[in-house]
């Protein structure tokens, strides 16, 4: 600067380079020049001209403050606002990092660091004072200001100890804010005697202020955690009529079974157009079970949507069973039917292949003889008997079997007693060692009936009667077997191959005999599944086993051979559906008796607890004061009852009260909600730790002003 310092009012002046001195009175200098104050020293010209506390300074420290001043006046431009926003963003410590720049620029330019170091600071120091003493309030937010930007960071510091409690919290905010408080003391002060001093100021105060951060963030949590969970999920679910408390136990029943990887929804879809959210799976079934058990409305709701699950499910079971297999008669009373309806034509039949004779001289005639040499004895006698019984117009058939084992007759059989030898054949292969047997057979079992097929193809080239009257009750006799073939092909005694093997080649009439046969099997074994849906105290295990049976695989694939795709699939669907309404039903009844007596007696206490006069007449003041407080909050043991009571009954309406699709769409809202749940947490956390970070430091920011100044 420009021209020698001159004393005027009384202050002290000196030259740029030269000793303090004392002038006389002078007029006020040229604007640009800077002036010594007793107090303080100042450019002169503008109002906003750089200026600076000097009291107390020592002649080198006023030089310096001298040429800081002259920096500042000869700047581009000023930077005096910014420097409280500067010092809050670097907590204090950005006059040290600009002052090492200008240290090390001073120093390539060939000066000293440490002067063009100093010098800087100085500078940046005065600027710093002069807006805090001219504009406290701007500096003040500015230093705060720039603070929150540390926010995040400190915010990351503080989540890391969210999983302990509040107590390690307050804690671990206690030592973060004590750590950050004395870096940005020693940060702000001057000289290490300060700087040390400032540290311990600024470390009490933030331990102080990052301990009062815990809970404020576990608060603001909290808030922050129920604004977002409401804009997420929470308006689908009141539009839908859903509480968040039945659908928060709800969604934790569901967790426990996995049903939010979608295992809850197939099996829901599985569960047919009547499923509900109790089908999700079994720890779901089990919350339903409870909330019944403790009665109130929850049992009443509970009670009717399951047995009215069951009944439809039945009812749609068998009327899917009447239109694939037809409705059941029993399989005697089916073949019993067959004979009847065809009795009147089988009997014309035979009596006119009866009255044929047989021409034994034909050449045909050698082979039915030597076929008759191979019955055995007991063919013979059977077939004897068998006319007896049913009073045959024939005579006895007069044969012997010698020691050789050949076969004489006194006289030849004719059609009729040819007949009942083929009969008798047929009953030894079929009443022997493979009694009851569709499958596979025995040697003698498949040489008597390969024996009585030779003999009936003989007489069908001797007497064409006889082949019309074959060919008339084959159609009767082959559905009655496959009657009995589909009674028997469901049962684990018959093997899938089994039942390949004995379907194989059948005509359309015989499959629907055997269809007949599999709906009089599937009506018997489903007698006890009727029999719960009609009676709640049956055990429904039985009913679960049946339903088992005819859902395995082995049942599918064997109905497969016999029905047409749709309908073996339209069949699985049905027997699974009907499945899960028992295994609900199942859930309701099996339930512990001693815990329902103990949810009831433990309901009658609360009914039966008294109120405020009550315990005043039973000799218990402080009784009666609580009840009056709890009277006065709603919080008596019959409200918490009622409340109970409905959040139960919430819940049962949520499992049962949504069926079919609006169940999959209950299921696939609360699977939004539950998977939305973590991610609300984790931003509420990131949200409320930053406030709480920002809070304590801008509270840190405002408490260590007046300490500044």
């Amino acid at each position: 600067m420009e021209g020698p310092w001159t004393k005027y009012e009384g202050a002290q002046v000196t030259a740029s380079d030269g000793p303090w001195n004392r002038y006389a009175q002078q007029p006020e200098p040229p604007p640009g020049v800077i002036v010594h104050d007793t107090n303080r020293s100042y450019v002169t010209g503008s109002p906003a001209a750089p200026s600076v506390d000097t009291k107390g300074m020592t002649n080198e420290q006023r030089n310096l403050a001298a040429g800081a001043l002259q920096m500042r006046q000869n700047a581009p431009f000023s930077t005096r606002p910014l420097a409280p926003l500067f010092q809050g963003l670097s907590a204090s410590y950005g006059d040290e990092a600009v002052s090492a720049l200008r240290g090390l620029t001073g120093a390539l330019r060939g000066g000293a660091f440490g002067d063009s170091y100093s010098l800087a600071q100085e500078a940046q120091r005065q600027d710093l004072a002069q807006e805090r003493a001219e504009h406290p309030i701007r500096s003040t937010g500015g230093q705060v200001l720039g603070a929150l930007a540390q926010a995040p960071a400190l915010g990351s510091m503080m989540r890391a100890g969210q999983a302990l409690p509040l107590a390690g919290r307050m804690a671990a905010g206690a030592g973060i804010g004590a750590g950050y408080g004395a870096a940005e003391g020693f940060g702000s002060g001057s000289g290490l005697d300060d700087r040390l001093k400032q540290a311990a100021i600024g470390g009490g105060l933030g331990g102080v202020i990052g301990g009062a951060a815990a809970p404020i963030a576990a608060g603001t949590k909290a808030a922050v955690n129920k604004v977002l969970d409401s804009l997420s999920v929470g308006g689908s679910l009141r539009r839908e009529g859903i509480q968040r408390p039945a659908a928060n136990a709800v969604m934790r029943a569901l967790s426990a079974d996995d049903a939010f990887s979608g295992v809850g929804a197939r099996n829901i879809v599985a569960a047919g157009p009547q499923a509900m959210l109790a089908d999700a799976g079994p720890a779901t079934r089990g919350t339903l079970d409870a909330v019944a058990q403790r009665g109130g409305p929850a049992a009443l709701v509970t009670r009717r949507a399951v047995d009215e699950r069951g009944a439809g499910a039945n009812l749609s079971l068998r009327t899917a069973l009447d239109d694939v297999l037809g409705a059941p008669q029993g399989t005697e009373a089916a073949a019993a039917g067959i004979r009847q309806a065809s009795q009147p034509a089988r009997a014309a039949a035979y009596d006119a292949a009866y009255l044929a004779p047989i021409d034994y001289a034909a050449p045909a005639a050698r082979d039915l003889e030597t076929a008759l040499t191979r019955v055995p004895s007991a063919a013979f006698e059977k077939a004897n008997a068998l006319m007896k019984l049913e009073g045959a117009k024939s005579k006895q058939i007069m044969a012997s079997v010698g020691e050789n084992g050949a076969v004489t007759f006194e006289t030849l059989p004719d059609v009729r007693q040819l007949d009942y030898i083929t009969r008798s054949l047929r009953h030894l292969a079929e009443a022997g060692e493979d009694a009851g047997k569709l499958g596979a057979r025995t040697d003698f079992s498949r040489s008597y009936s390969n024996l009585a097929r030779d003999i009936r193809g003989t007489m069908r080239q001797l007497v064409p009667e006889y082949g019309v009257a074959l060919d008339t009750a084959a159609d009767p006799i082959s559905r009655i077997n496959a009657t009995r073939v589909g009674a028997q092909m469901l049962s684990p005694a018959m093997a899938r191959d089994e039942v390949a093997m004995a379907v194989n080649g059948m005509s359309k009439p015989e499959r629907s005999a055997v269809r007949q046969g599999i709906r009089s099997y599937v009506d018997d074994l489903m007698a006890n599944v009727r029999a719960v849906a009609s009676d709640p105290n049956q055990d429904a295990r039985e009913a679960i086993t049946a339903l088992n049976r005819l859902n395995s695989r082995a049942v599918r694939e064997k109905l497969t051979t016999v029905l047409d795709p749709n309908e073996a699939l339209r069949l699985a669907k049905e027997i699974g559906q009907a499945t899960k309404a028992a295994e609900l039903h199942a859930g309701m009844t099996r339930n512990s008796a001693t815990y329902g007596r103990m949810a009831v007696a433990e309901a009658n206490k609360q009914l039966s607890e008294p109120g405020p006069l009550g315990s005043l007449m039973e000799g218990k003041p402080l009784q009666a004061a609580k009840r009056a407080t709890q009277v006065a909050f709603g919080r008596t043991p019959q409200d918490k009852l009622r409340a109970e009571d409905e959040m139960n009954r919430q819940i049962a309406e949520l499992l049962t009260g949504r069926r079919g699709d609006d169940a999959l769409e209950a299921m696939r809202l609360l699977t939004r909600a539950y998977l939305a749940g973590p991610q609300n947490a984790g931003r509420a956390g990131a949200i409320a730790e930053n406030l709480g970070a920002g809070s304590g430091l801008a509270g840190y920011q405002l408490l260590r002003t007046p300490q500044r100044d």
